[in-house]
């Protein structure tokens, strides 16, 4: 397979090295070749992707951030309506109640982007006709109690006759003030929501709804009532929307005018309220995200703006006569009055878009979002974001709704509970009937709802009353005030002037007075603090929609991946009011000035240098990208830089890609001479810097390991007839010790035989080069186990192969030895020595793997050893501690750590010559373990001891006499 591979390479750099010695061959290729994938490029989603992401990235992070417009508020439909209401959807008596307290507090106008296709049912306020029967339980019983009392004193004493007939009057008063206290709950105990809901929108004058138009719509069904829906939305769609003929003035279309096929509007006693209507319909990108908006879409004939462009056209009182459709590229909107100085025109660029198959070629707007996520577009507290550096909000629907369903429903509640207790007191004749002017004032309010469109002058007088009856009523609940009045309670006791109710009656009287009174104290403060924040509204320009969690009406945008889509109408009505729109040069453009740039550049500069043409021509193509970043900055003109960067992309990997099918011979050469010598990353190394091919040489610290064959000469004289069985055999053992050092990242440093040189730390550097080479060997030494059984049961030999390996780490001189003709990659040093040295030490302890000291600092947390003698090898002066290599911690038994634990206490009292306790240690391994050599070798030595003591300079340090 390498050597197919080998003649491949040869036969593509040959004709490589034939054909692109012309230097034109070589530019046109590149040329070629670039423009031709980026053509493909272009012709697939591969093009739409990149072009995406890359807007995004411009409009995300280098376009100014365009103004957001004061006068614009997103009001939400959030979770804290949805907790409070608890009911789904939204019952249009709320909507009414926002609706009026928009108009009370002068917003300039609500665009709804709510459907409001279905008529609402009729309910019942279960609520209100409890608390009105009670309330009139309770009246009548207390009228009837009084009149009774005072009827059987007329029996007794007829003179009082008068005062029966004055009471009589009295309460048909007190029952006519009742009766306007309670006639607003009687009349609203049916609940015509539709109705309430469309008083308010009349009232207010101001507000804009949704229709919801499709041009995607399957019309299949029961055909009657698909003409029926038909021809009613002709109805609406003739009364709401422009003439497509008259609009065009006699042209035959326009690419901004999109064509649907269905419309569903609000019911009509709903529509007919609202001023205007526009289309939420937006058309998303094939990824999910919003980034152009229609502006028209036609039905039938007439034409319907968009739910943005719609109030935008209204507020500034733009006529059908100012649309100017006279350009493909543009929507034109003449003479508008923006501020009250000067008249401006307004070219709202559009820009192809595929929709479907009715409308292609169709152009929409590029909506040039408000930086930030939709929690930072419209913000209310847009002036303390900016001062106070705070997080911005949204205005909460719940707001409009506490204000008017829980603070003044509220304070409606405790006013008739106040009048109802004062009226208990003659005296107080005065303060009920001004509690009930609140009353009167409600009452009058719905009269006007009902009948009237509400003006500027009527809304300033309706708030300015109640702002002074409000102060008026904080003073008459003041403490000041409480006390007084409990002070008057308290002398009407002490004079007992009263008669029927008892003194702790009073008493109960003036505490439930008192409660009632701290209560609407509290409210009315309440209800200024609302107040005065409810006053940004004024003037606002208010876009209300759902918003809460779990809402479907989401979608995405550059700066928003959970966008909800209620904040595309304001932005597409800021976009158009600050002018501030998104220019897109055309893809053709921008194909001729990459061609005319980086084809020259190509052309000028040789490709035979190609990694400074390459380098040149990306170095380019970025500087290019980052001046269309500038450009786009100033300019709001996005040019994308998909193009110059693919192109420069391209050319500068054809190039590399030139020279690395050149280079990928040697590479070549170089990876099957020696693969079967190094390890890969060797190789690697090789192949990435040939300079490792020079005779020169390194210090490093590496762990060196050496390993030979117990006994292999005896071995080898089985094979006197049979050297191919020898050199087999060598071949299949060699290869599995091998592998498993080159797997753990060591070097072969040459064979000697049967015996292995290796080492692990260079040239691919590794930290844990000590412990690769101590878990090599213990690999080995399980693999030599399977290996013996094979060659064993197959009775290739009749001894097993033991392997004896020593480890030493240590600083060495690694690096290519040898001549200019011949040359190894070996080892050398004092270190390496040791680790030959130690190999050797083995079959004095009777072992197989023996490790240095400087190794065991290396692996002492992770592999499992025996500590051993302090000895003197040969040619080495300095004693070293030699380690028994055991096996990795975790694959350690239990059982062997015993063993382990006995050895090392033995070999403690051995060497503080505590001879009968070390022999008594020794002797407990030994019976464990009759084989353990180390301890036959100590036990040896104990006895020798107990007969006879070492000198009394003995350092514990054995010399080694032989290799």
């Amino acid at each position: 397979m390498n050597d197919k591979k080998v003649n491949l390479n040869d036969k593509l750099y040959n004709f490589l090295s034939t054909s692109f010695t012309n230097i034109y061959i070589q530019r046109i290729f590149i040329l070629s070749v670039s423009f031709l994938l980026i053509f493909l490029i272009v012709i697939t989603p591969v093009y739409f992707f990149l072009d995406s992401k890359s807007y995004d990235l411009f409009m995300t992070n280098i376009k100014r951030p365009i103004k957001q417009d004061d006068s614009l508020l997103l009001i939400d439909i959030d979770d804290n309506v949805m907790e409070e209401l608890k009911t789904w959807p939204i019952t249009r008596n709320y909507h009414g109640d926002a609706i009026e307290v928009l108009a009370d507090f002068g917003a300039k106008a609500a665009i709804f982007d709510i459907e409001f296709i279905e008529p609402s049912r009729i309910e019942a306020d279960i609520d209100r006709i409890n608390k009105t029967k009670n309330e009139l339980a309770n009246k009548l019983q207390s009228v009837l109690d009084v009149f009774v009392k005072e009827s059987a004193d007329v029996v007794n004493n007829p003179s009082r006759q008068k005062n029966l007939e004055n009471l009589w009057n009295t309460f048909n008063v007190e029952l006519s003030d009742y009766y306007l206290q309670t006639n607003d709950s009687l009349d609203n105990i049916p609940i015509y929501h539709d109705e309430y809901f469309t008083n308010r929108l009349r009232y207010f004058g101001k507000a804009f709804g949704t229709v919801n138009m499709l041009y995607d719509f399957n019309l299949e069904g029961d055909q009657k009532s698909i003409k029926k829906q038909l021809d009613e939305s002709m109805i609406f769609l003739e009364k709401y929307g422009f003439k497509k003929e008259i609009l065009l003035k006699n042209r035959k279309s326009h690419p901004s005018i999109i064509n649907a096929n269905i419309s569903d509007f609000p019911i009509e006693t709903i529509l007919n309220n609202f001023v205007n209507i526009g289309f939420t319909k937006v058309e998303r990108d094939k990824d999910g995200a919003l980034r152009n908006i229609p502006l028209f879409m036609e039905m039938g004939g007439y034409v319907i703006p968009q739910l943005g462009f719609r109030p935008f056209l209204d507020l500034y009182n733009i006529k059908r006569e100012q649309i100017d459709l006279s350009s493909s590229n543009h929507v034109i909107l003449r003479d508008v009055q923006i501020d009250a100085n000067k008249k401006v025109t307004i070219k709202i660029p559009i820009y192809n878009k595929w929709i479907d198959k009715k409308n292609k070629n169709k152009k929409i707007m590029r909506i040039n979002w408000p930086s930030g996520d939709f929690l930072k577009i419209f913000p209310y507290n847009k002036q303390e974001v900016i001062e106070k550096k705070e997080e911005p909000q949204h205005f909460s629907y719940m707001n409009l709704l506490y204000y008017k369903n829980v603070l003044f429903q509220g304070l409606e509640d405790k006013l008739n509970k106040l009048i109802m207790n004062l009226e208990k007191i003659e005296k107080y004749k005065d303060e009920c009937y001004f509690l009930l002017e609140y009353l009167r004032f409600k009452n009058e309010k719905e009269r006007i709802i009902k009948t009237q469109v509400l003006n500027e002058g009527l809304r300033i007088s309706m708030n300015q009353y109640l702002d002074d009856y409000l102060m008026k009523l904080k003073g008459f609940t003041s403490e000041e005030y409480i006390k007084i009045k409990g002070n008057e309670i308290d002398n009407i006791i002490k004079a007992k002037k009263f008669s029927g109710p008892t003194k702790d009656q009073w008493l109960q009287l003036k505490n439930e007075i008192r409660i009632i009174m701290e209560a609407i104290s509290n409210d009315v403060k309440n209800i200024l603090f609302f107040r005065d924040n409810l006053k940004i509204l004024k003037d606002k320009i208010c876009f209300i929609g759902l918003t809460a969690t779990g809402t479907t009406d989401m979608g995405a945008t550059p700066f928003d991946k959970t966008f909800e889509n209620v904040g595309t109408h304001p932005s597409v009505f800021n976009t158009i009011l600050q002018r501030n729109f998104i220019r897109i040069i055309p893809i053709w453009l921008i194909f001729i000035f990459t061609v005319l740039l980086f084809g020259g550049i190509i052309w000028l500069l040789s490709p035979r240098k190609s990694t400074f043409v390459a380098s040149i021509g990306f170095t380019s193509t970025f500087i290019v990208v980052i001046c269309i970043g500038i450009f786009y900055y100033f300019t709001n003109i996005y040019i994308s830089p998909v193009i110059p960067f693919l192109f420069g992309f391209i050319s500068f990997v054809i190039m590399i890609m030139l020279k690395f099918i050149i280079s990928e011979k040697d590479k070549g050469y170089i990876r099957n001479a020696f693969n079967k010598y190094l390890s890969p990353e060797y190789v690697e190394a090789i192949i990435k810097d040939k300079k490792k091919l020079e005779l020169d040489g390194i210090r490093a610290n590496c762990t060196a390991i050496f390993t030979d064959i117990q006994g292999f000469s005896s071995i080898s004289e089985q094979f006197m007839e049979d050297p191919k069985g020898l050199v087999s055999l060598l071949k299949e053992y060699l290869s599995a010790m091998s592998d498993i050092i080159l797997q753990n990242g060591g070097i072969i440093d040459k064979y000697e035989g049967d015996a292995i040189l290796a080492f692990f730390g260079e040239p691919v550097k590794m930290e844990d080069h000590a412990l690769q080479a101590c878990l090599s060997s213990i690999r080995m030494k399980q693999i030599e186990k399977q290996l013996n059984k094979k060659i064993l049961d197959e009775k290739i030999i009749d001894t097993p192969l033991l392997t004896r390996i020593g480890i030493n780490t240590g600083d060495m001189f690694i690096g290519n030895m040898g001549t200019d003709k011949k040359m190894n990659y070996t080892m050398m040093g004092h270190a390496v020595n040791l680790a030959a040295r130690l190999e050797g030490v083995n079959k004095q302890y009777g072992i197989y793997q023996l490790i240095s000291e400087n190794t065991y600092q290396h692996i002492k947390d992770k592999i499992t050893t025996r500590k051993l003698d302090r000895v003197r090898v040969v040619n080495i002066k300095t004693p070293i501690r030699l380690y028994e290599l055991i096996a990795l911690k975790e694959e350690t038994t239990p059982e062997v750590k015993e063993l382990l634990d006995i050895f090392a206490r033995g070999l403690i009292e051995f060497e503080k010559q505590n001879w009968l306790e070390a022999l008594k240690l020794f002797e407990n391994v030994l019976e464990a373990n009759l084989d353990d050599s180390p301890s036959k070798i100590y036990i040896n030595r104990c006895k020798k001891f107990i007969k006879k003591s070492p000198p009394s300079n003995w350092d514990g340090v054995y010399n080694l006499t032989s290799k």
